[in-house]
């Protein structure tokens, strides 16, 4: 009994010494797909594969408890990511599909602080919510998973930081292109610059 009032007593005091913050931010991010080539020979469109990187935005809110050198931090934001398939048609015609896609992201990051310096790592739980056309109608899945790491710094009320993202789980299983479905194994990886204010 006086071990668990001793654990307890000395966890309130840890507790009694963390740090909450809470604020928002805002930033860019550049998207580039992740899959194997695609070979229909014979087919309307013979080969698939990915374009090049393309730009994005995010925002929303961020959370984070510090206590002494670590840090956990939670996240909540909005993400506009732009992707892009190349597609050469049997007539060697080259047809690029650009879409944009919104989702909802979740990160809960474990980090280091080293001054004002921080170095966070973690998993991301993302929904896609909405597709701006019709190149991953049926083939754009509901939710994914993917992995963050990145490094920060901290001054005063704002924060600043550079992610880089990698998916994980399947973000597409079909792509339409020229009005042939083809199925495919794409995942996003990004990166990502935002900058941020605290609250408290």
């Amino acid at each position: 009994m006086k071990k668990i009032a001793t654990i307890l007593f000395i966890a309130v005091g840890y507790l009694a010494t963390a740090q909450f913050d809470l604020g928002v931010k805002l930033g860019l991010n550049t998207t580039r797909l992740n899959m194997d080539d695609v070979n229909n020979p014979n087919q309307v469109i013979e080969s698939l594969q990915a374009g090049d990187m393309r730009y994005g935005f995010q925002g929303g809110l961020f959370s984070a408890i510090n206590f002494l050198t670590y840090q956990v931090r939670v996240e909540a934001y909005y993400s506009s990511i732009n992707v892009e398939y190349r597609a050469r048609q049997s007539n060697n015609q080259t047809t690029n599909s650009r879409v944009t896609v919104n989702r909802l992201d979740f990160p809960v990051l474990f980090g280091l602080k080293f001054g004002p310096v921080r170095a966070n790592l973690g998993p991301v739980l993302s929904y896609n919510v909405s597709s701006t056309n019709d190149v991953l109608e049926n083939g754009l899945r509901n939710g994914t998973v993917g992995g963050q790491v990145g490094l920060g710094v901290d001054f005063w009320k704002m924060m600043a930081e550079v992610r880089y993202e990698m998916g994980l789980s399947r973000f597409a299983n079909q792509v339409n292109v020229s009005g042939q479905s083809i199925p495919t194994d794409s995942r996003v990886s990004l990166w990502t610059f935002s900058v941020g204010y605290k609250f408290f």
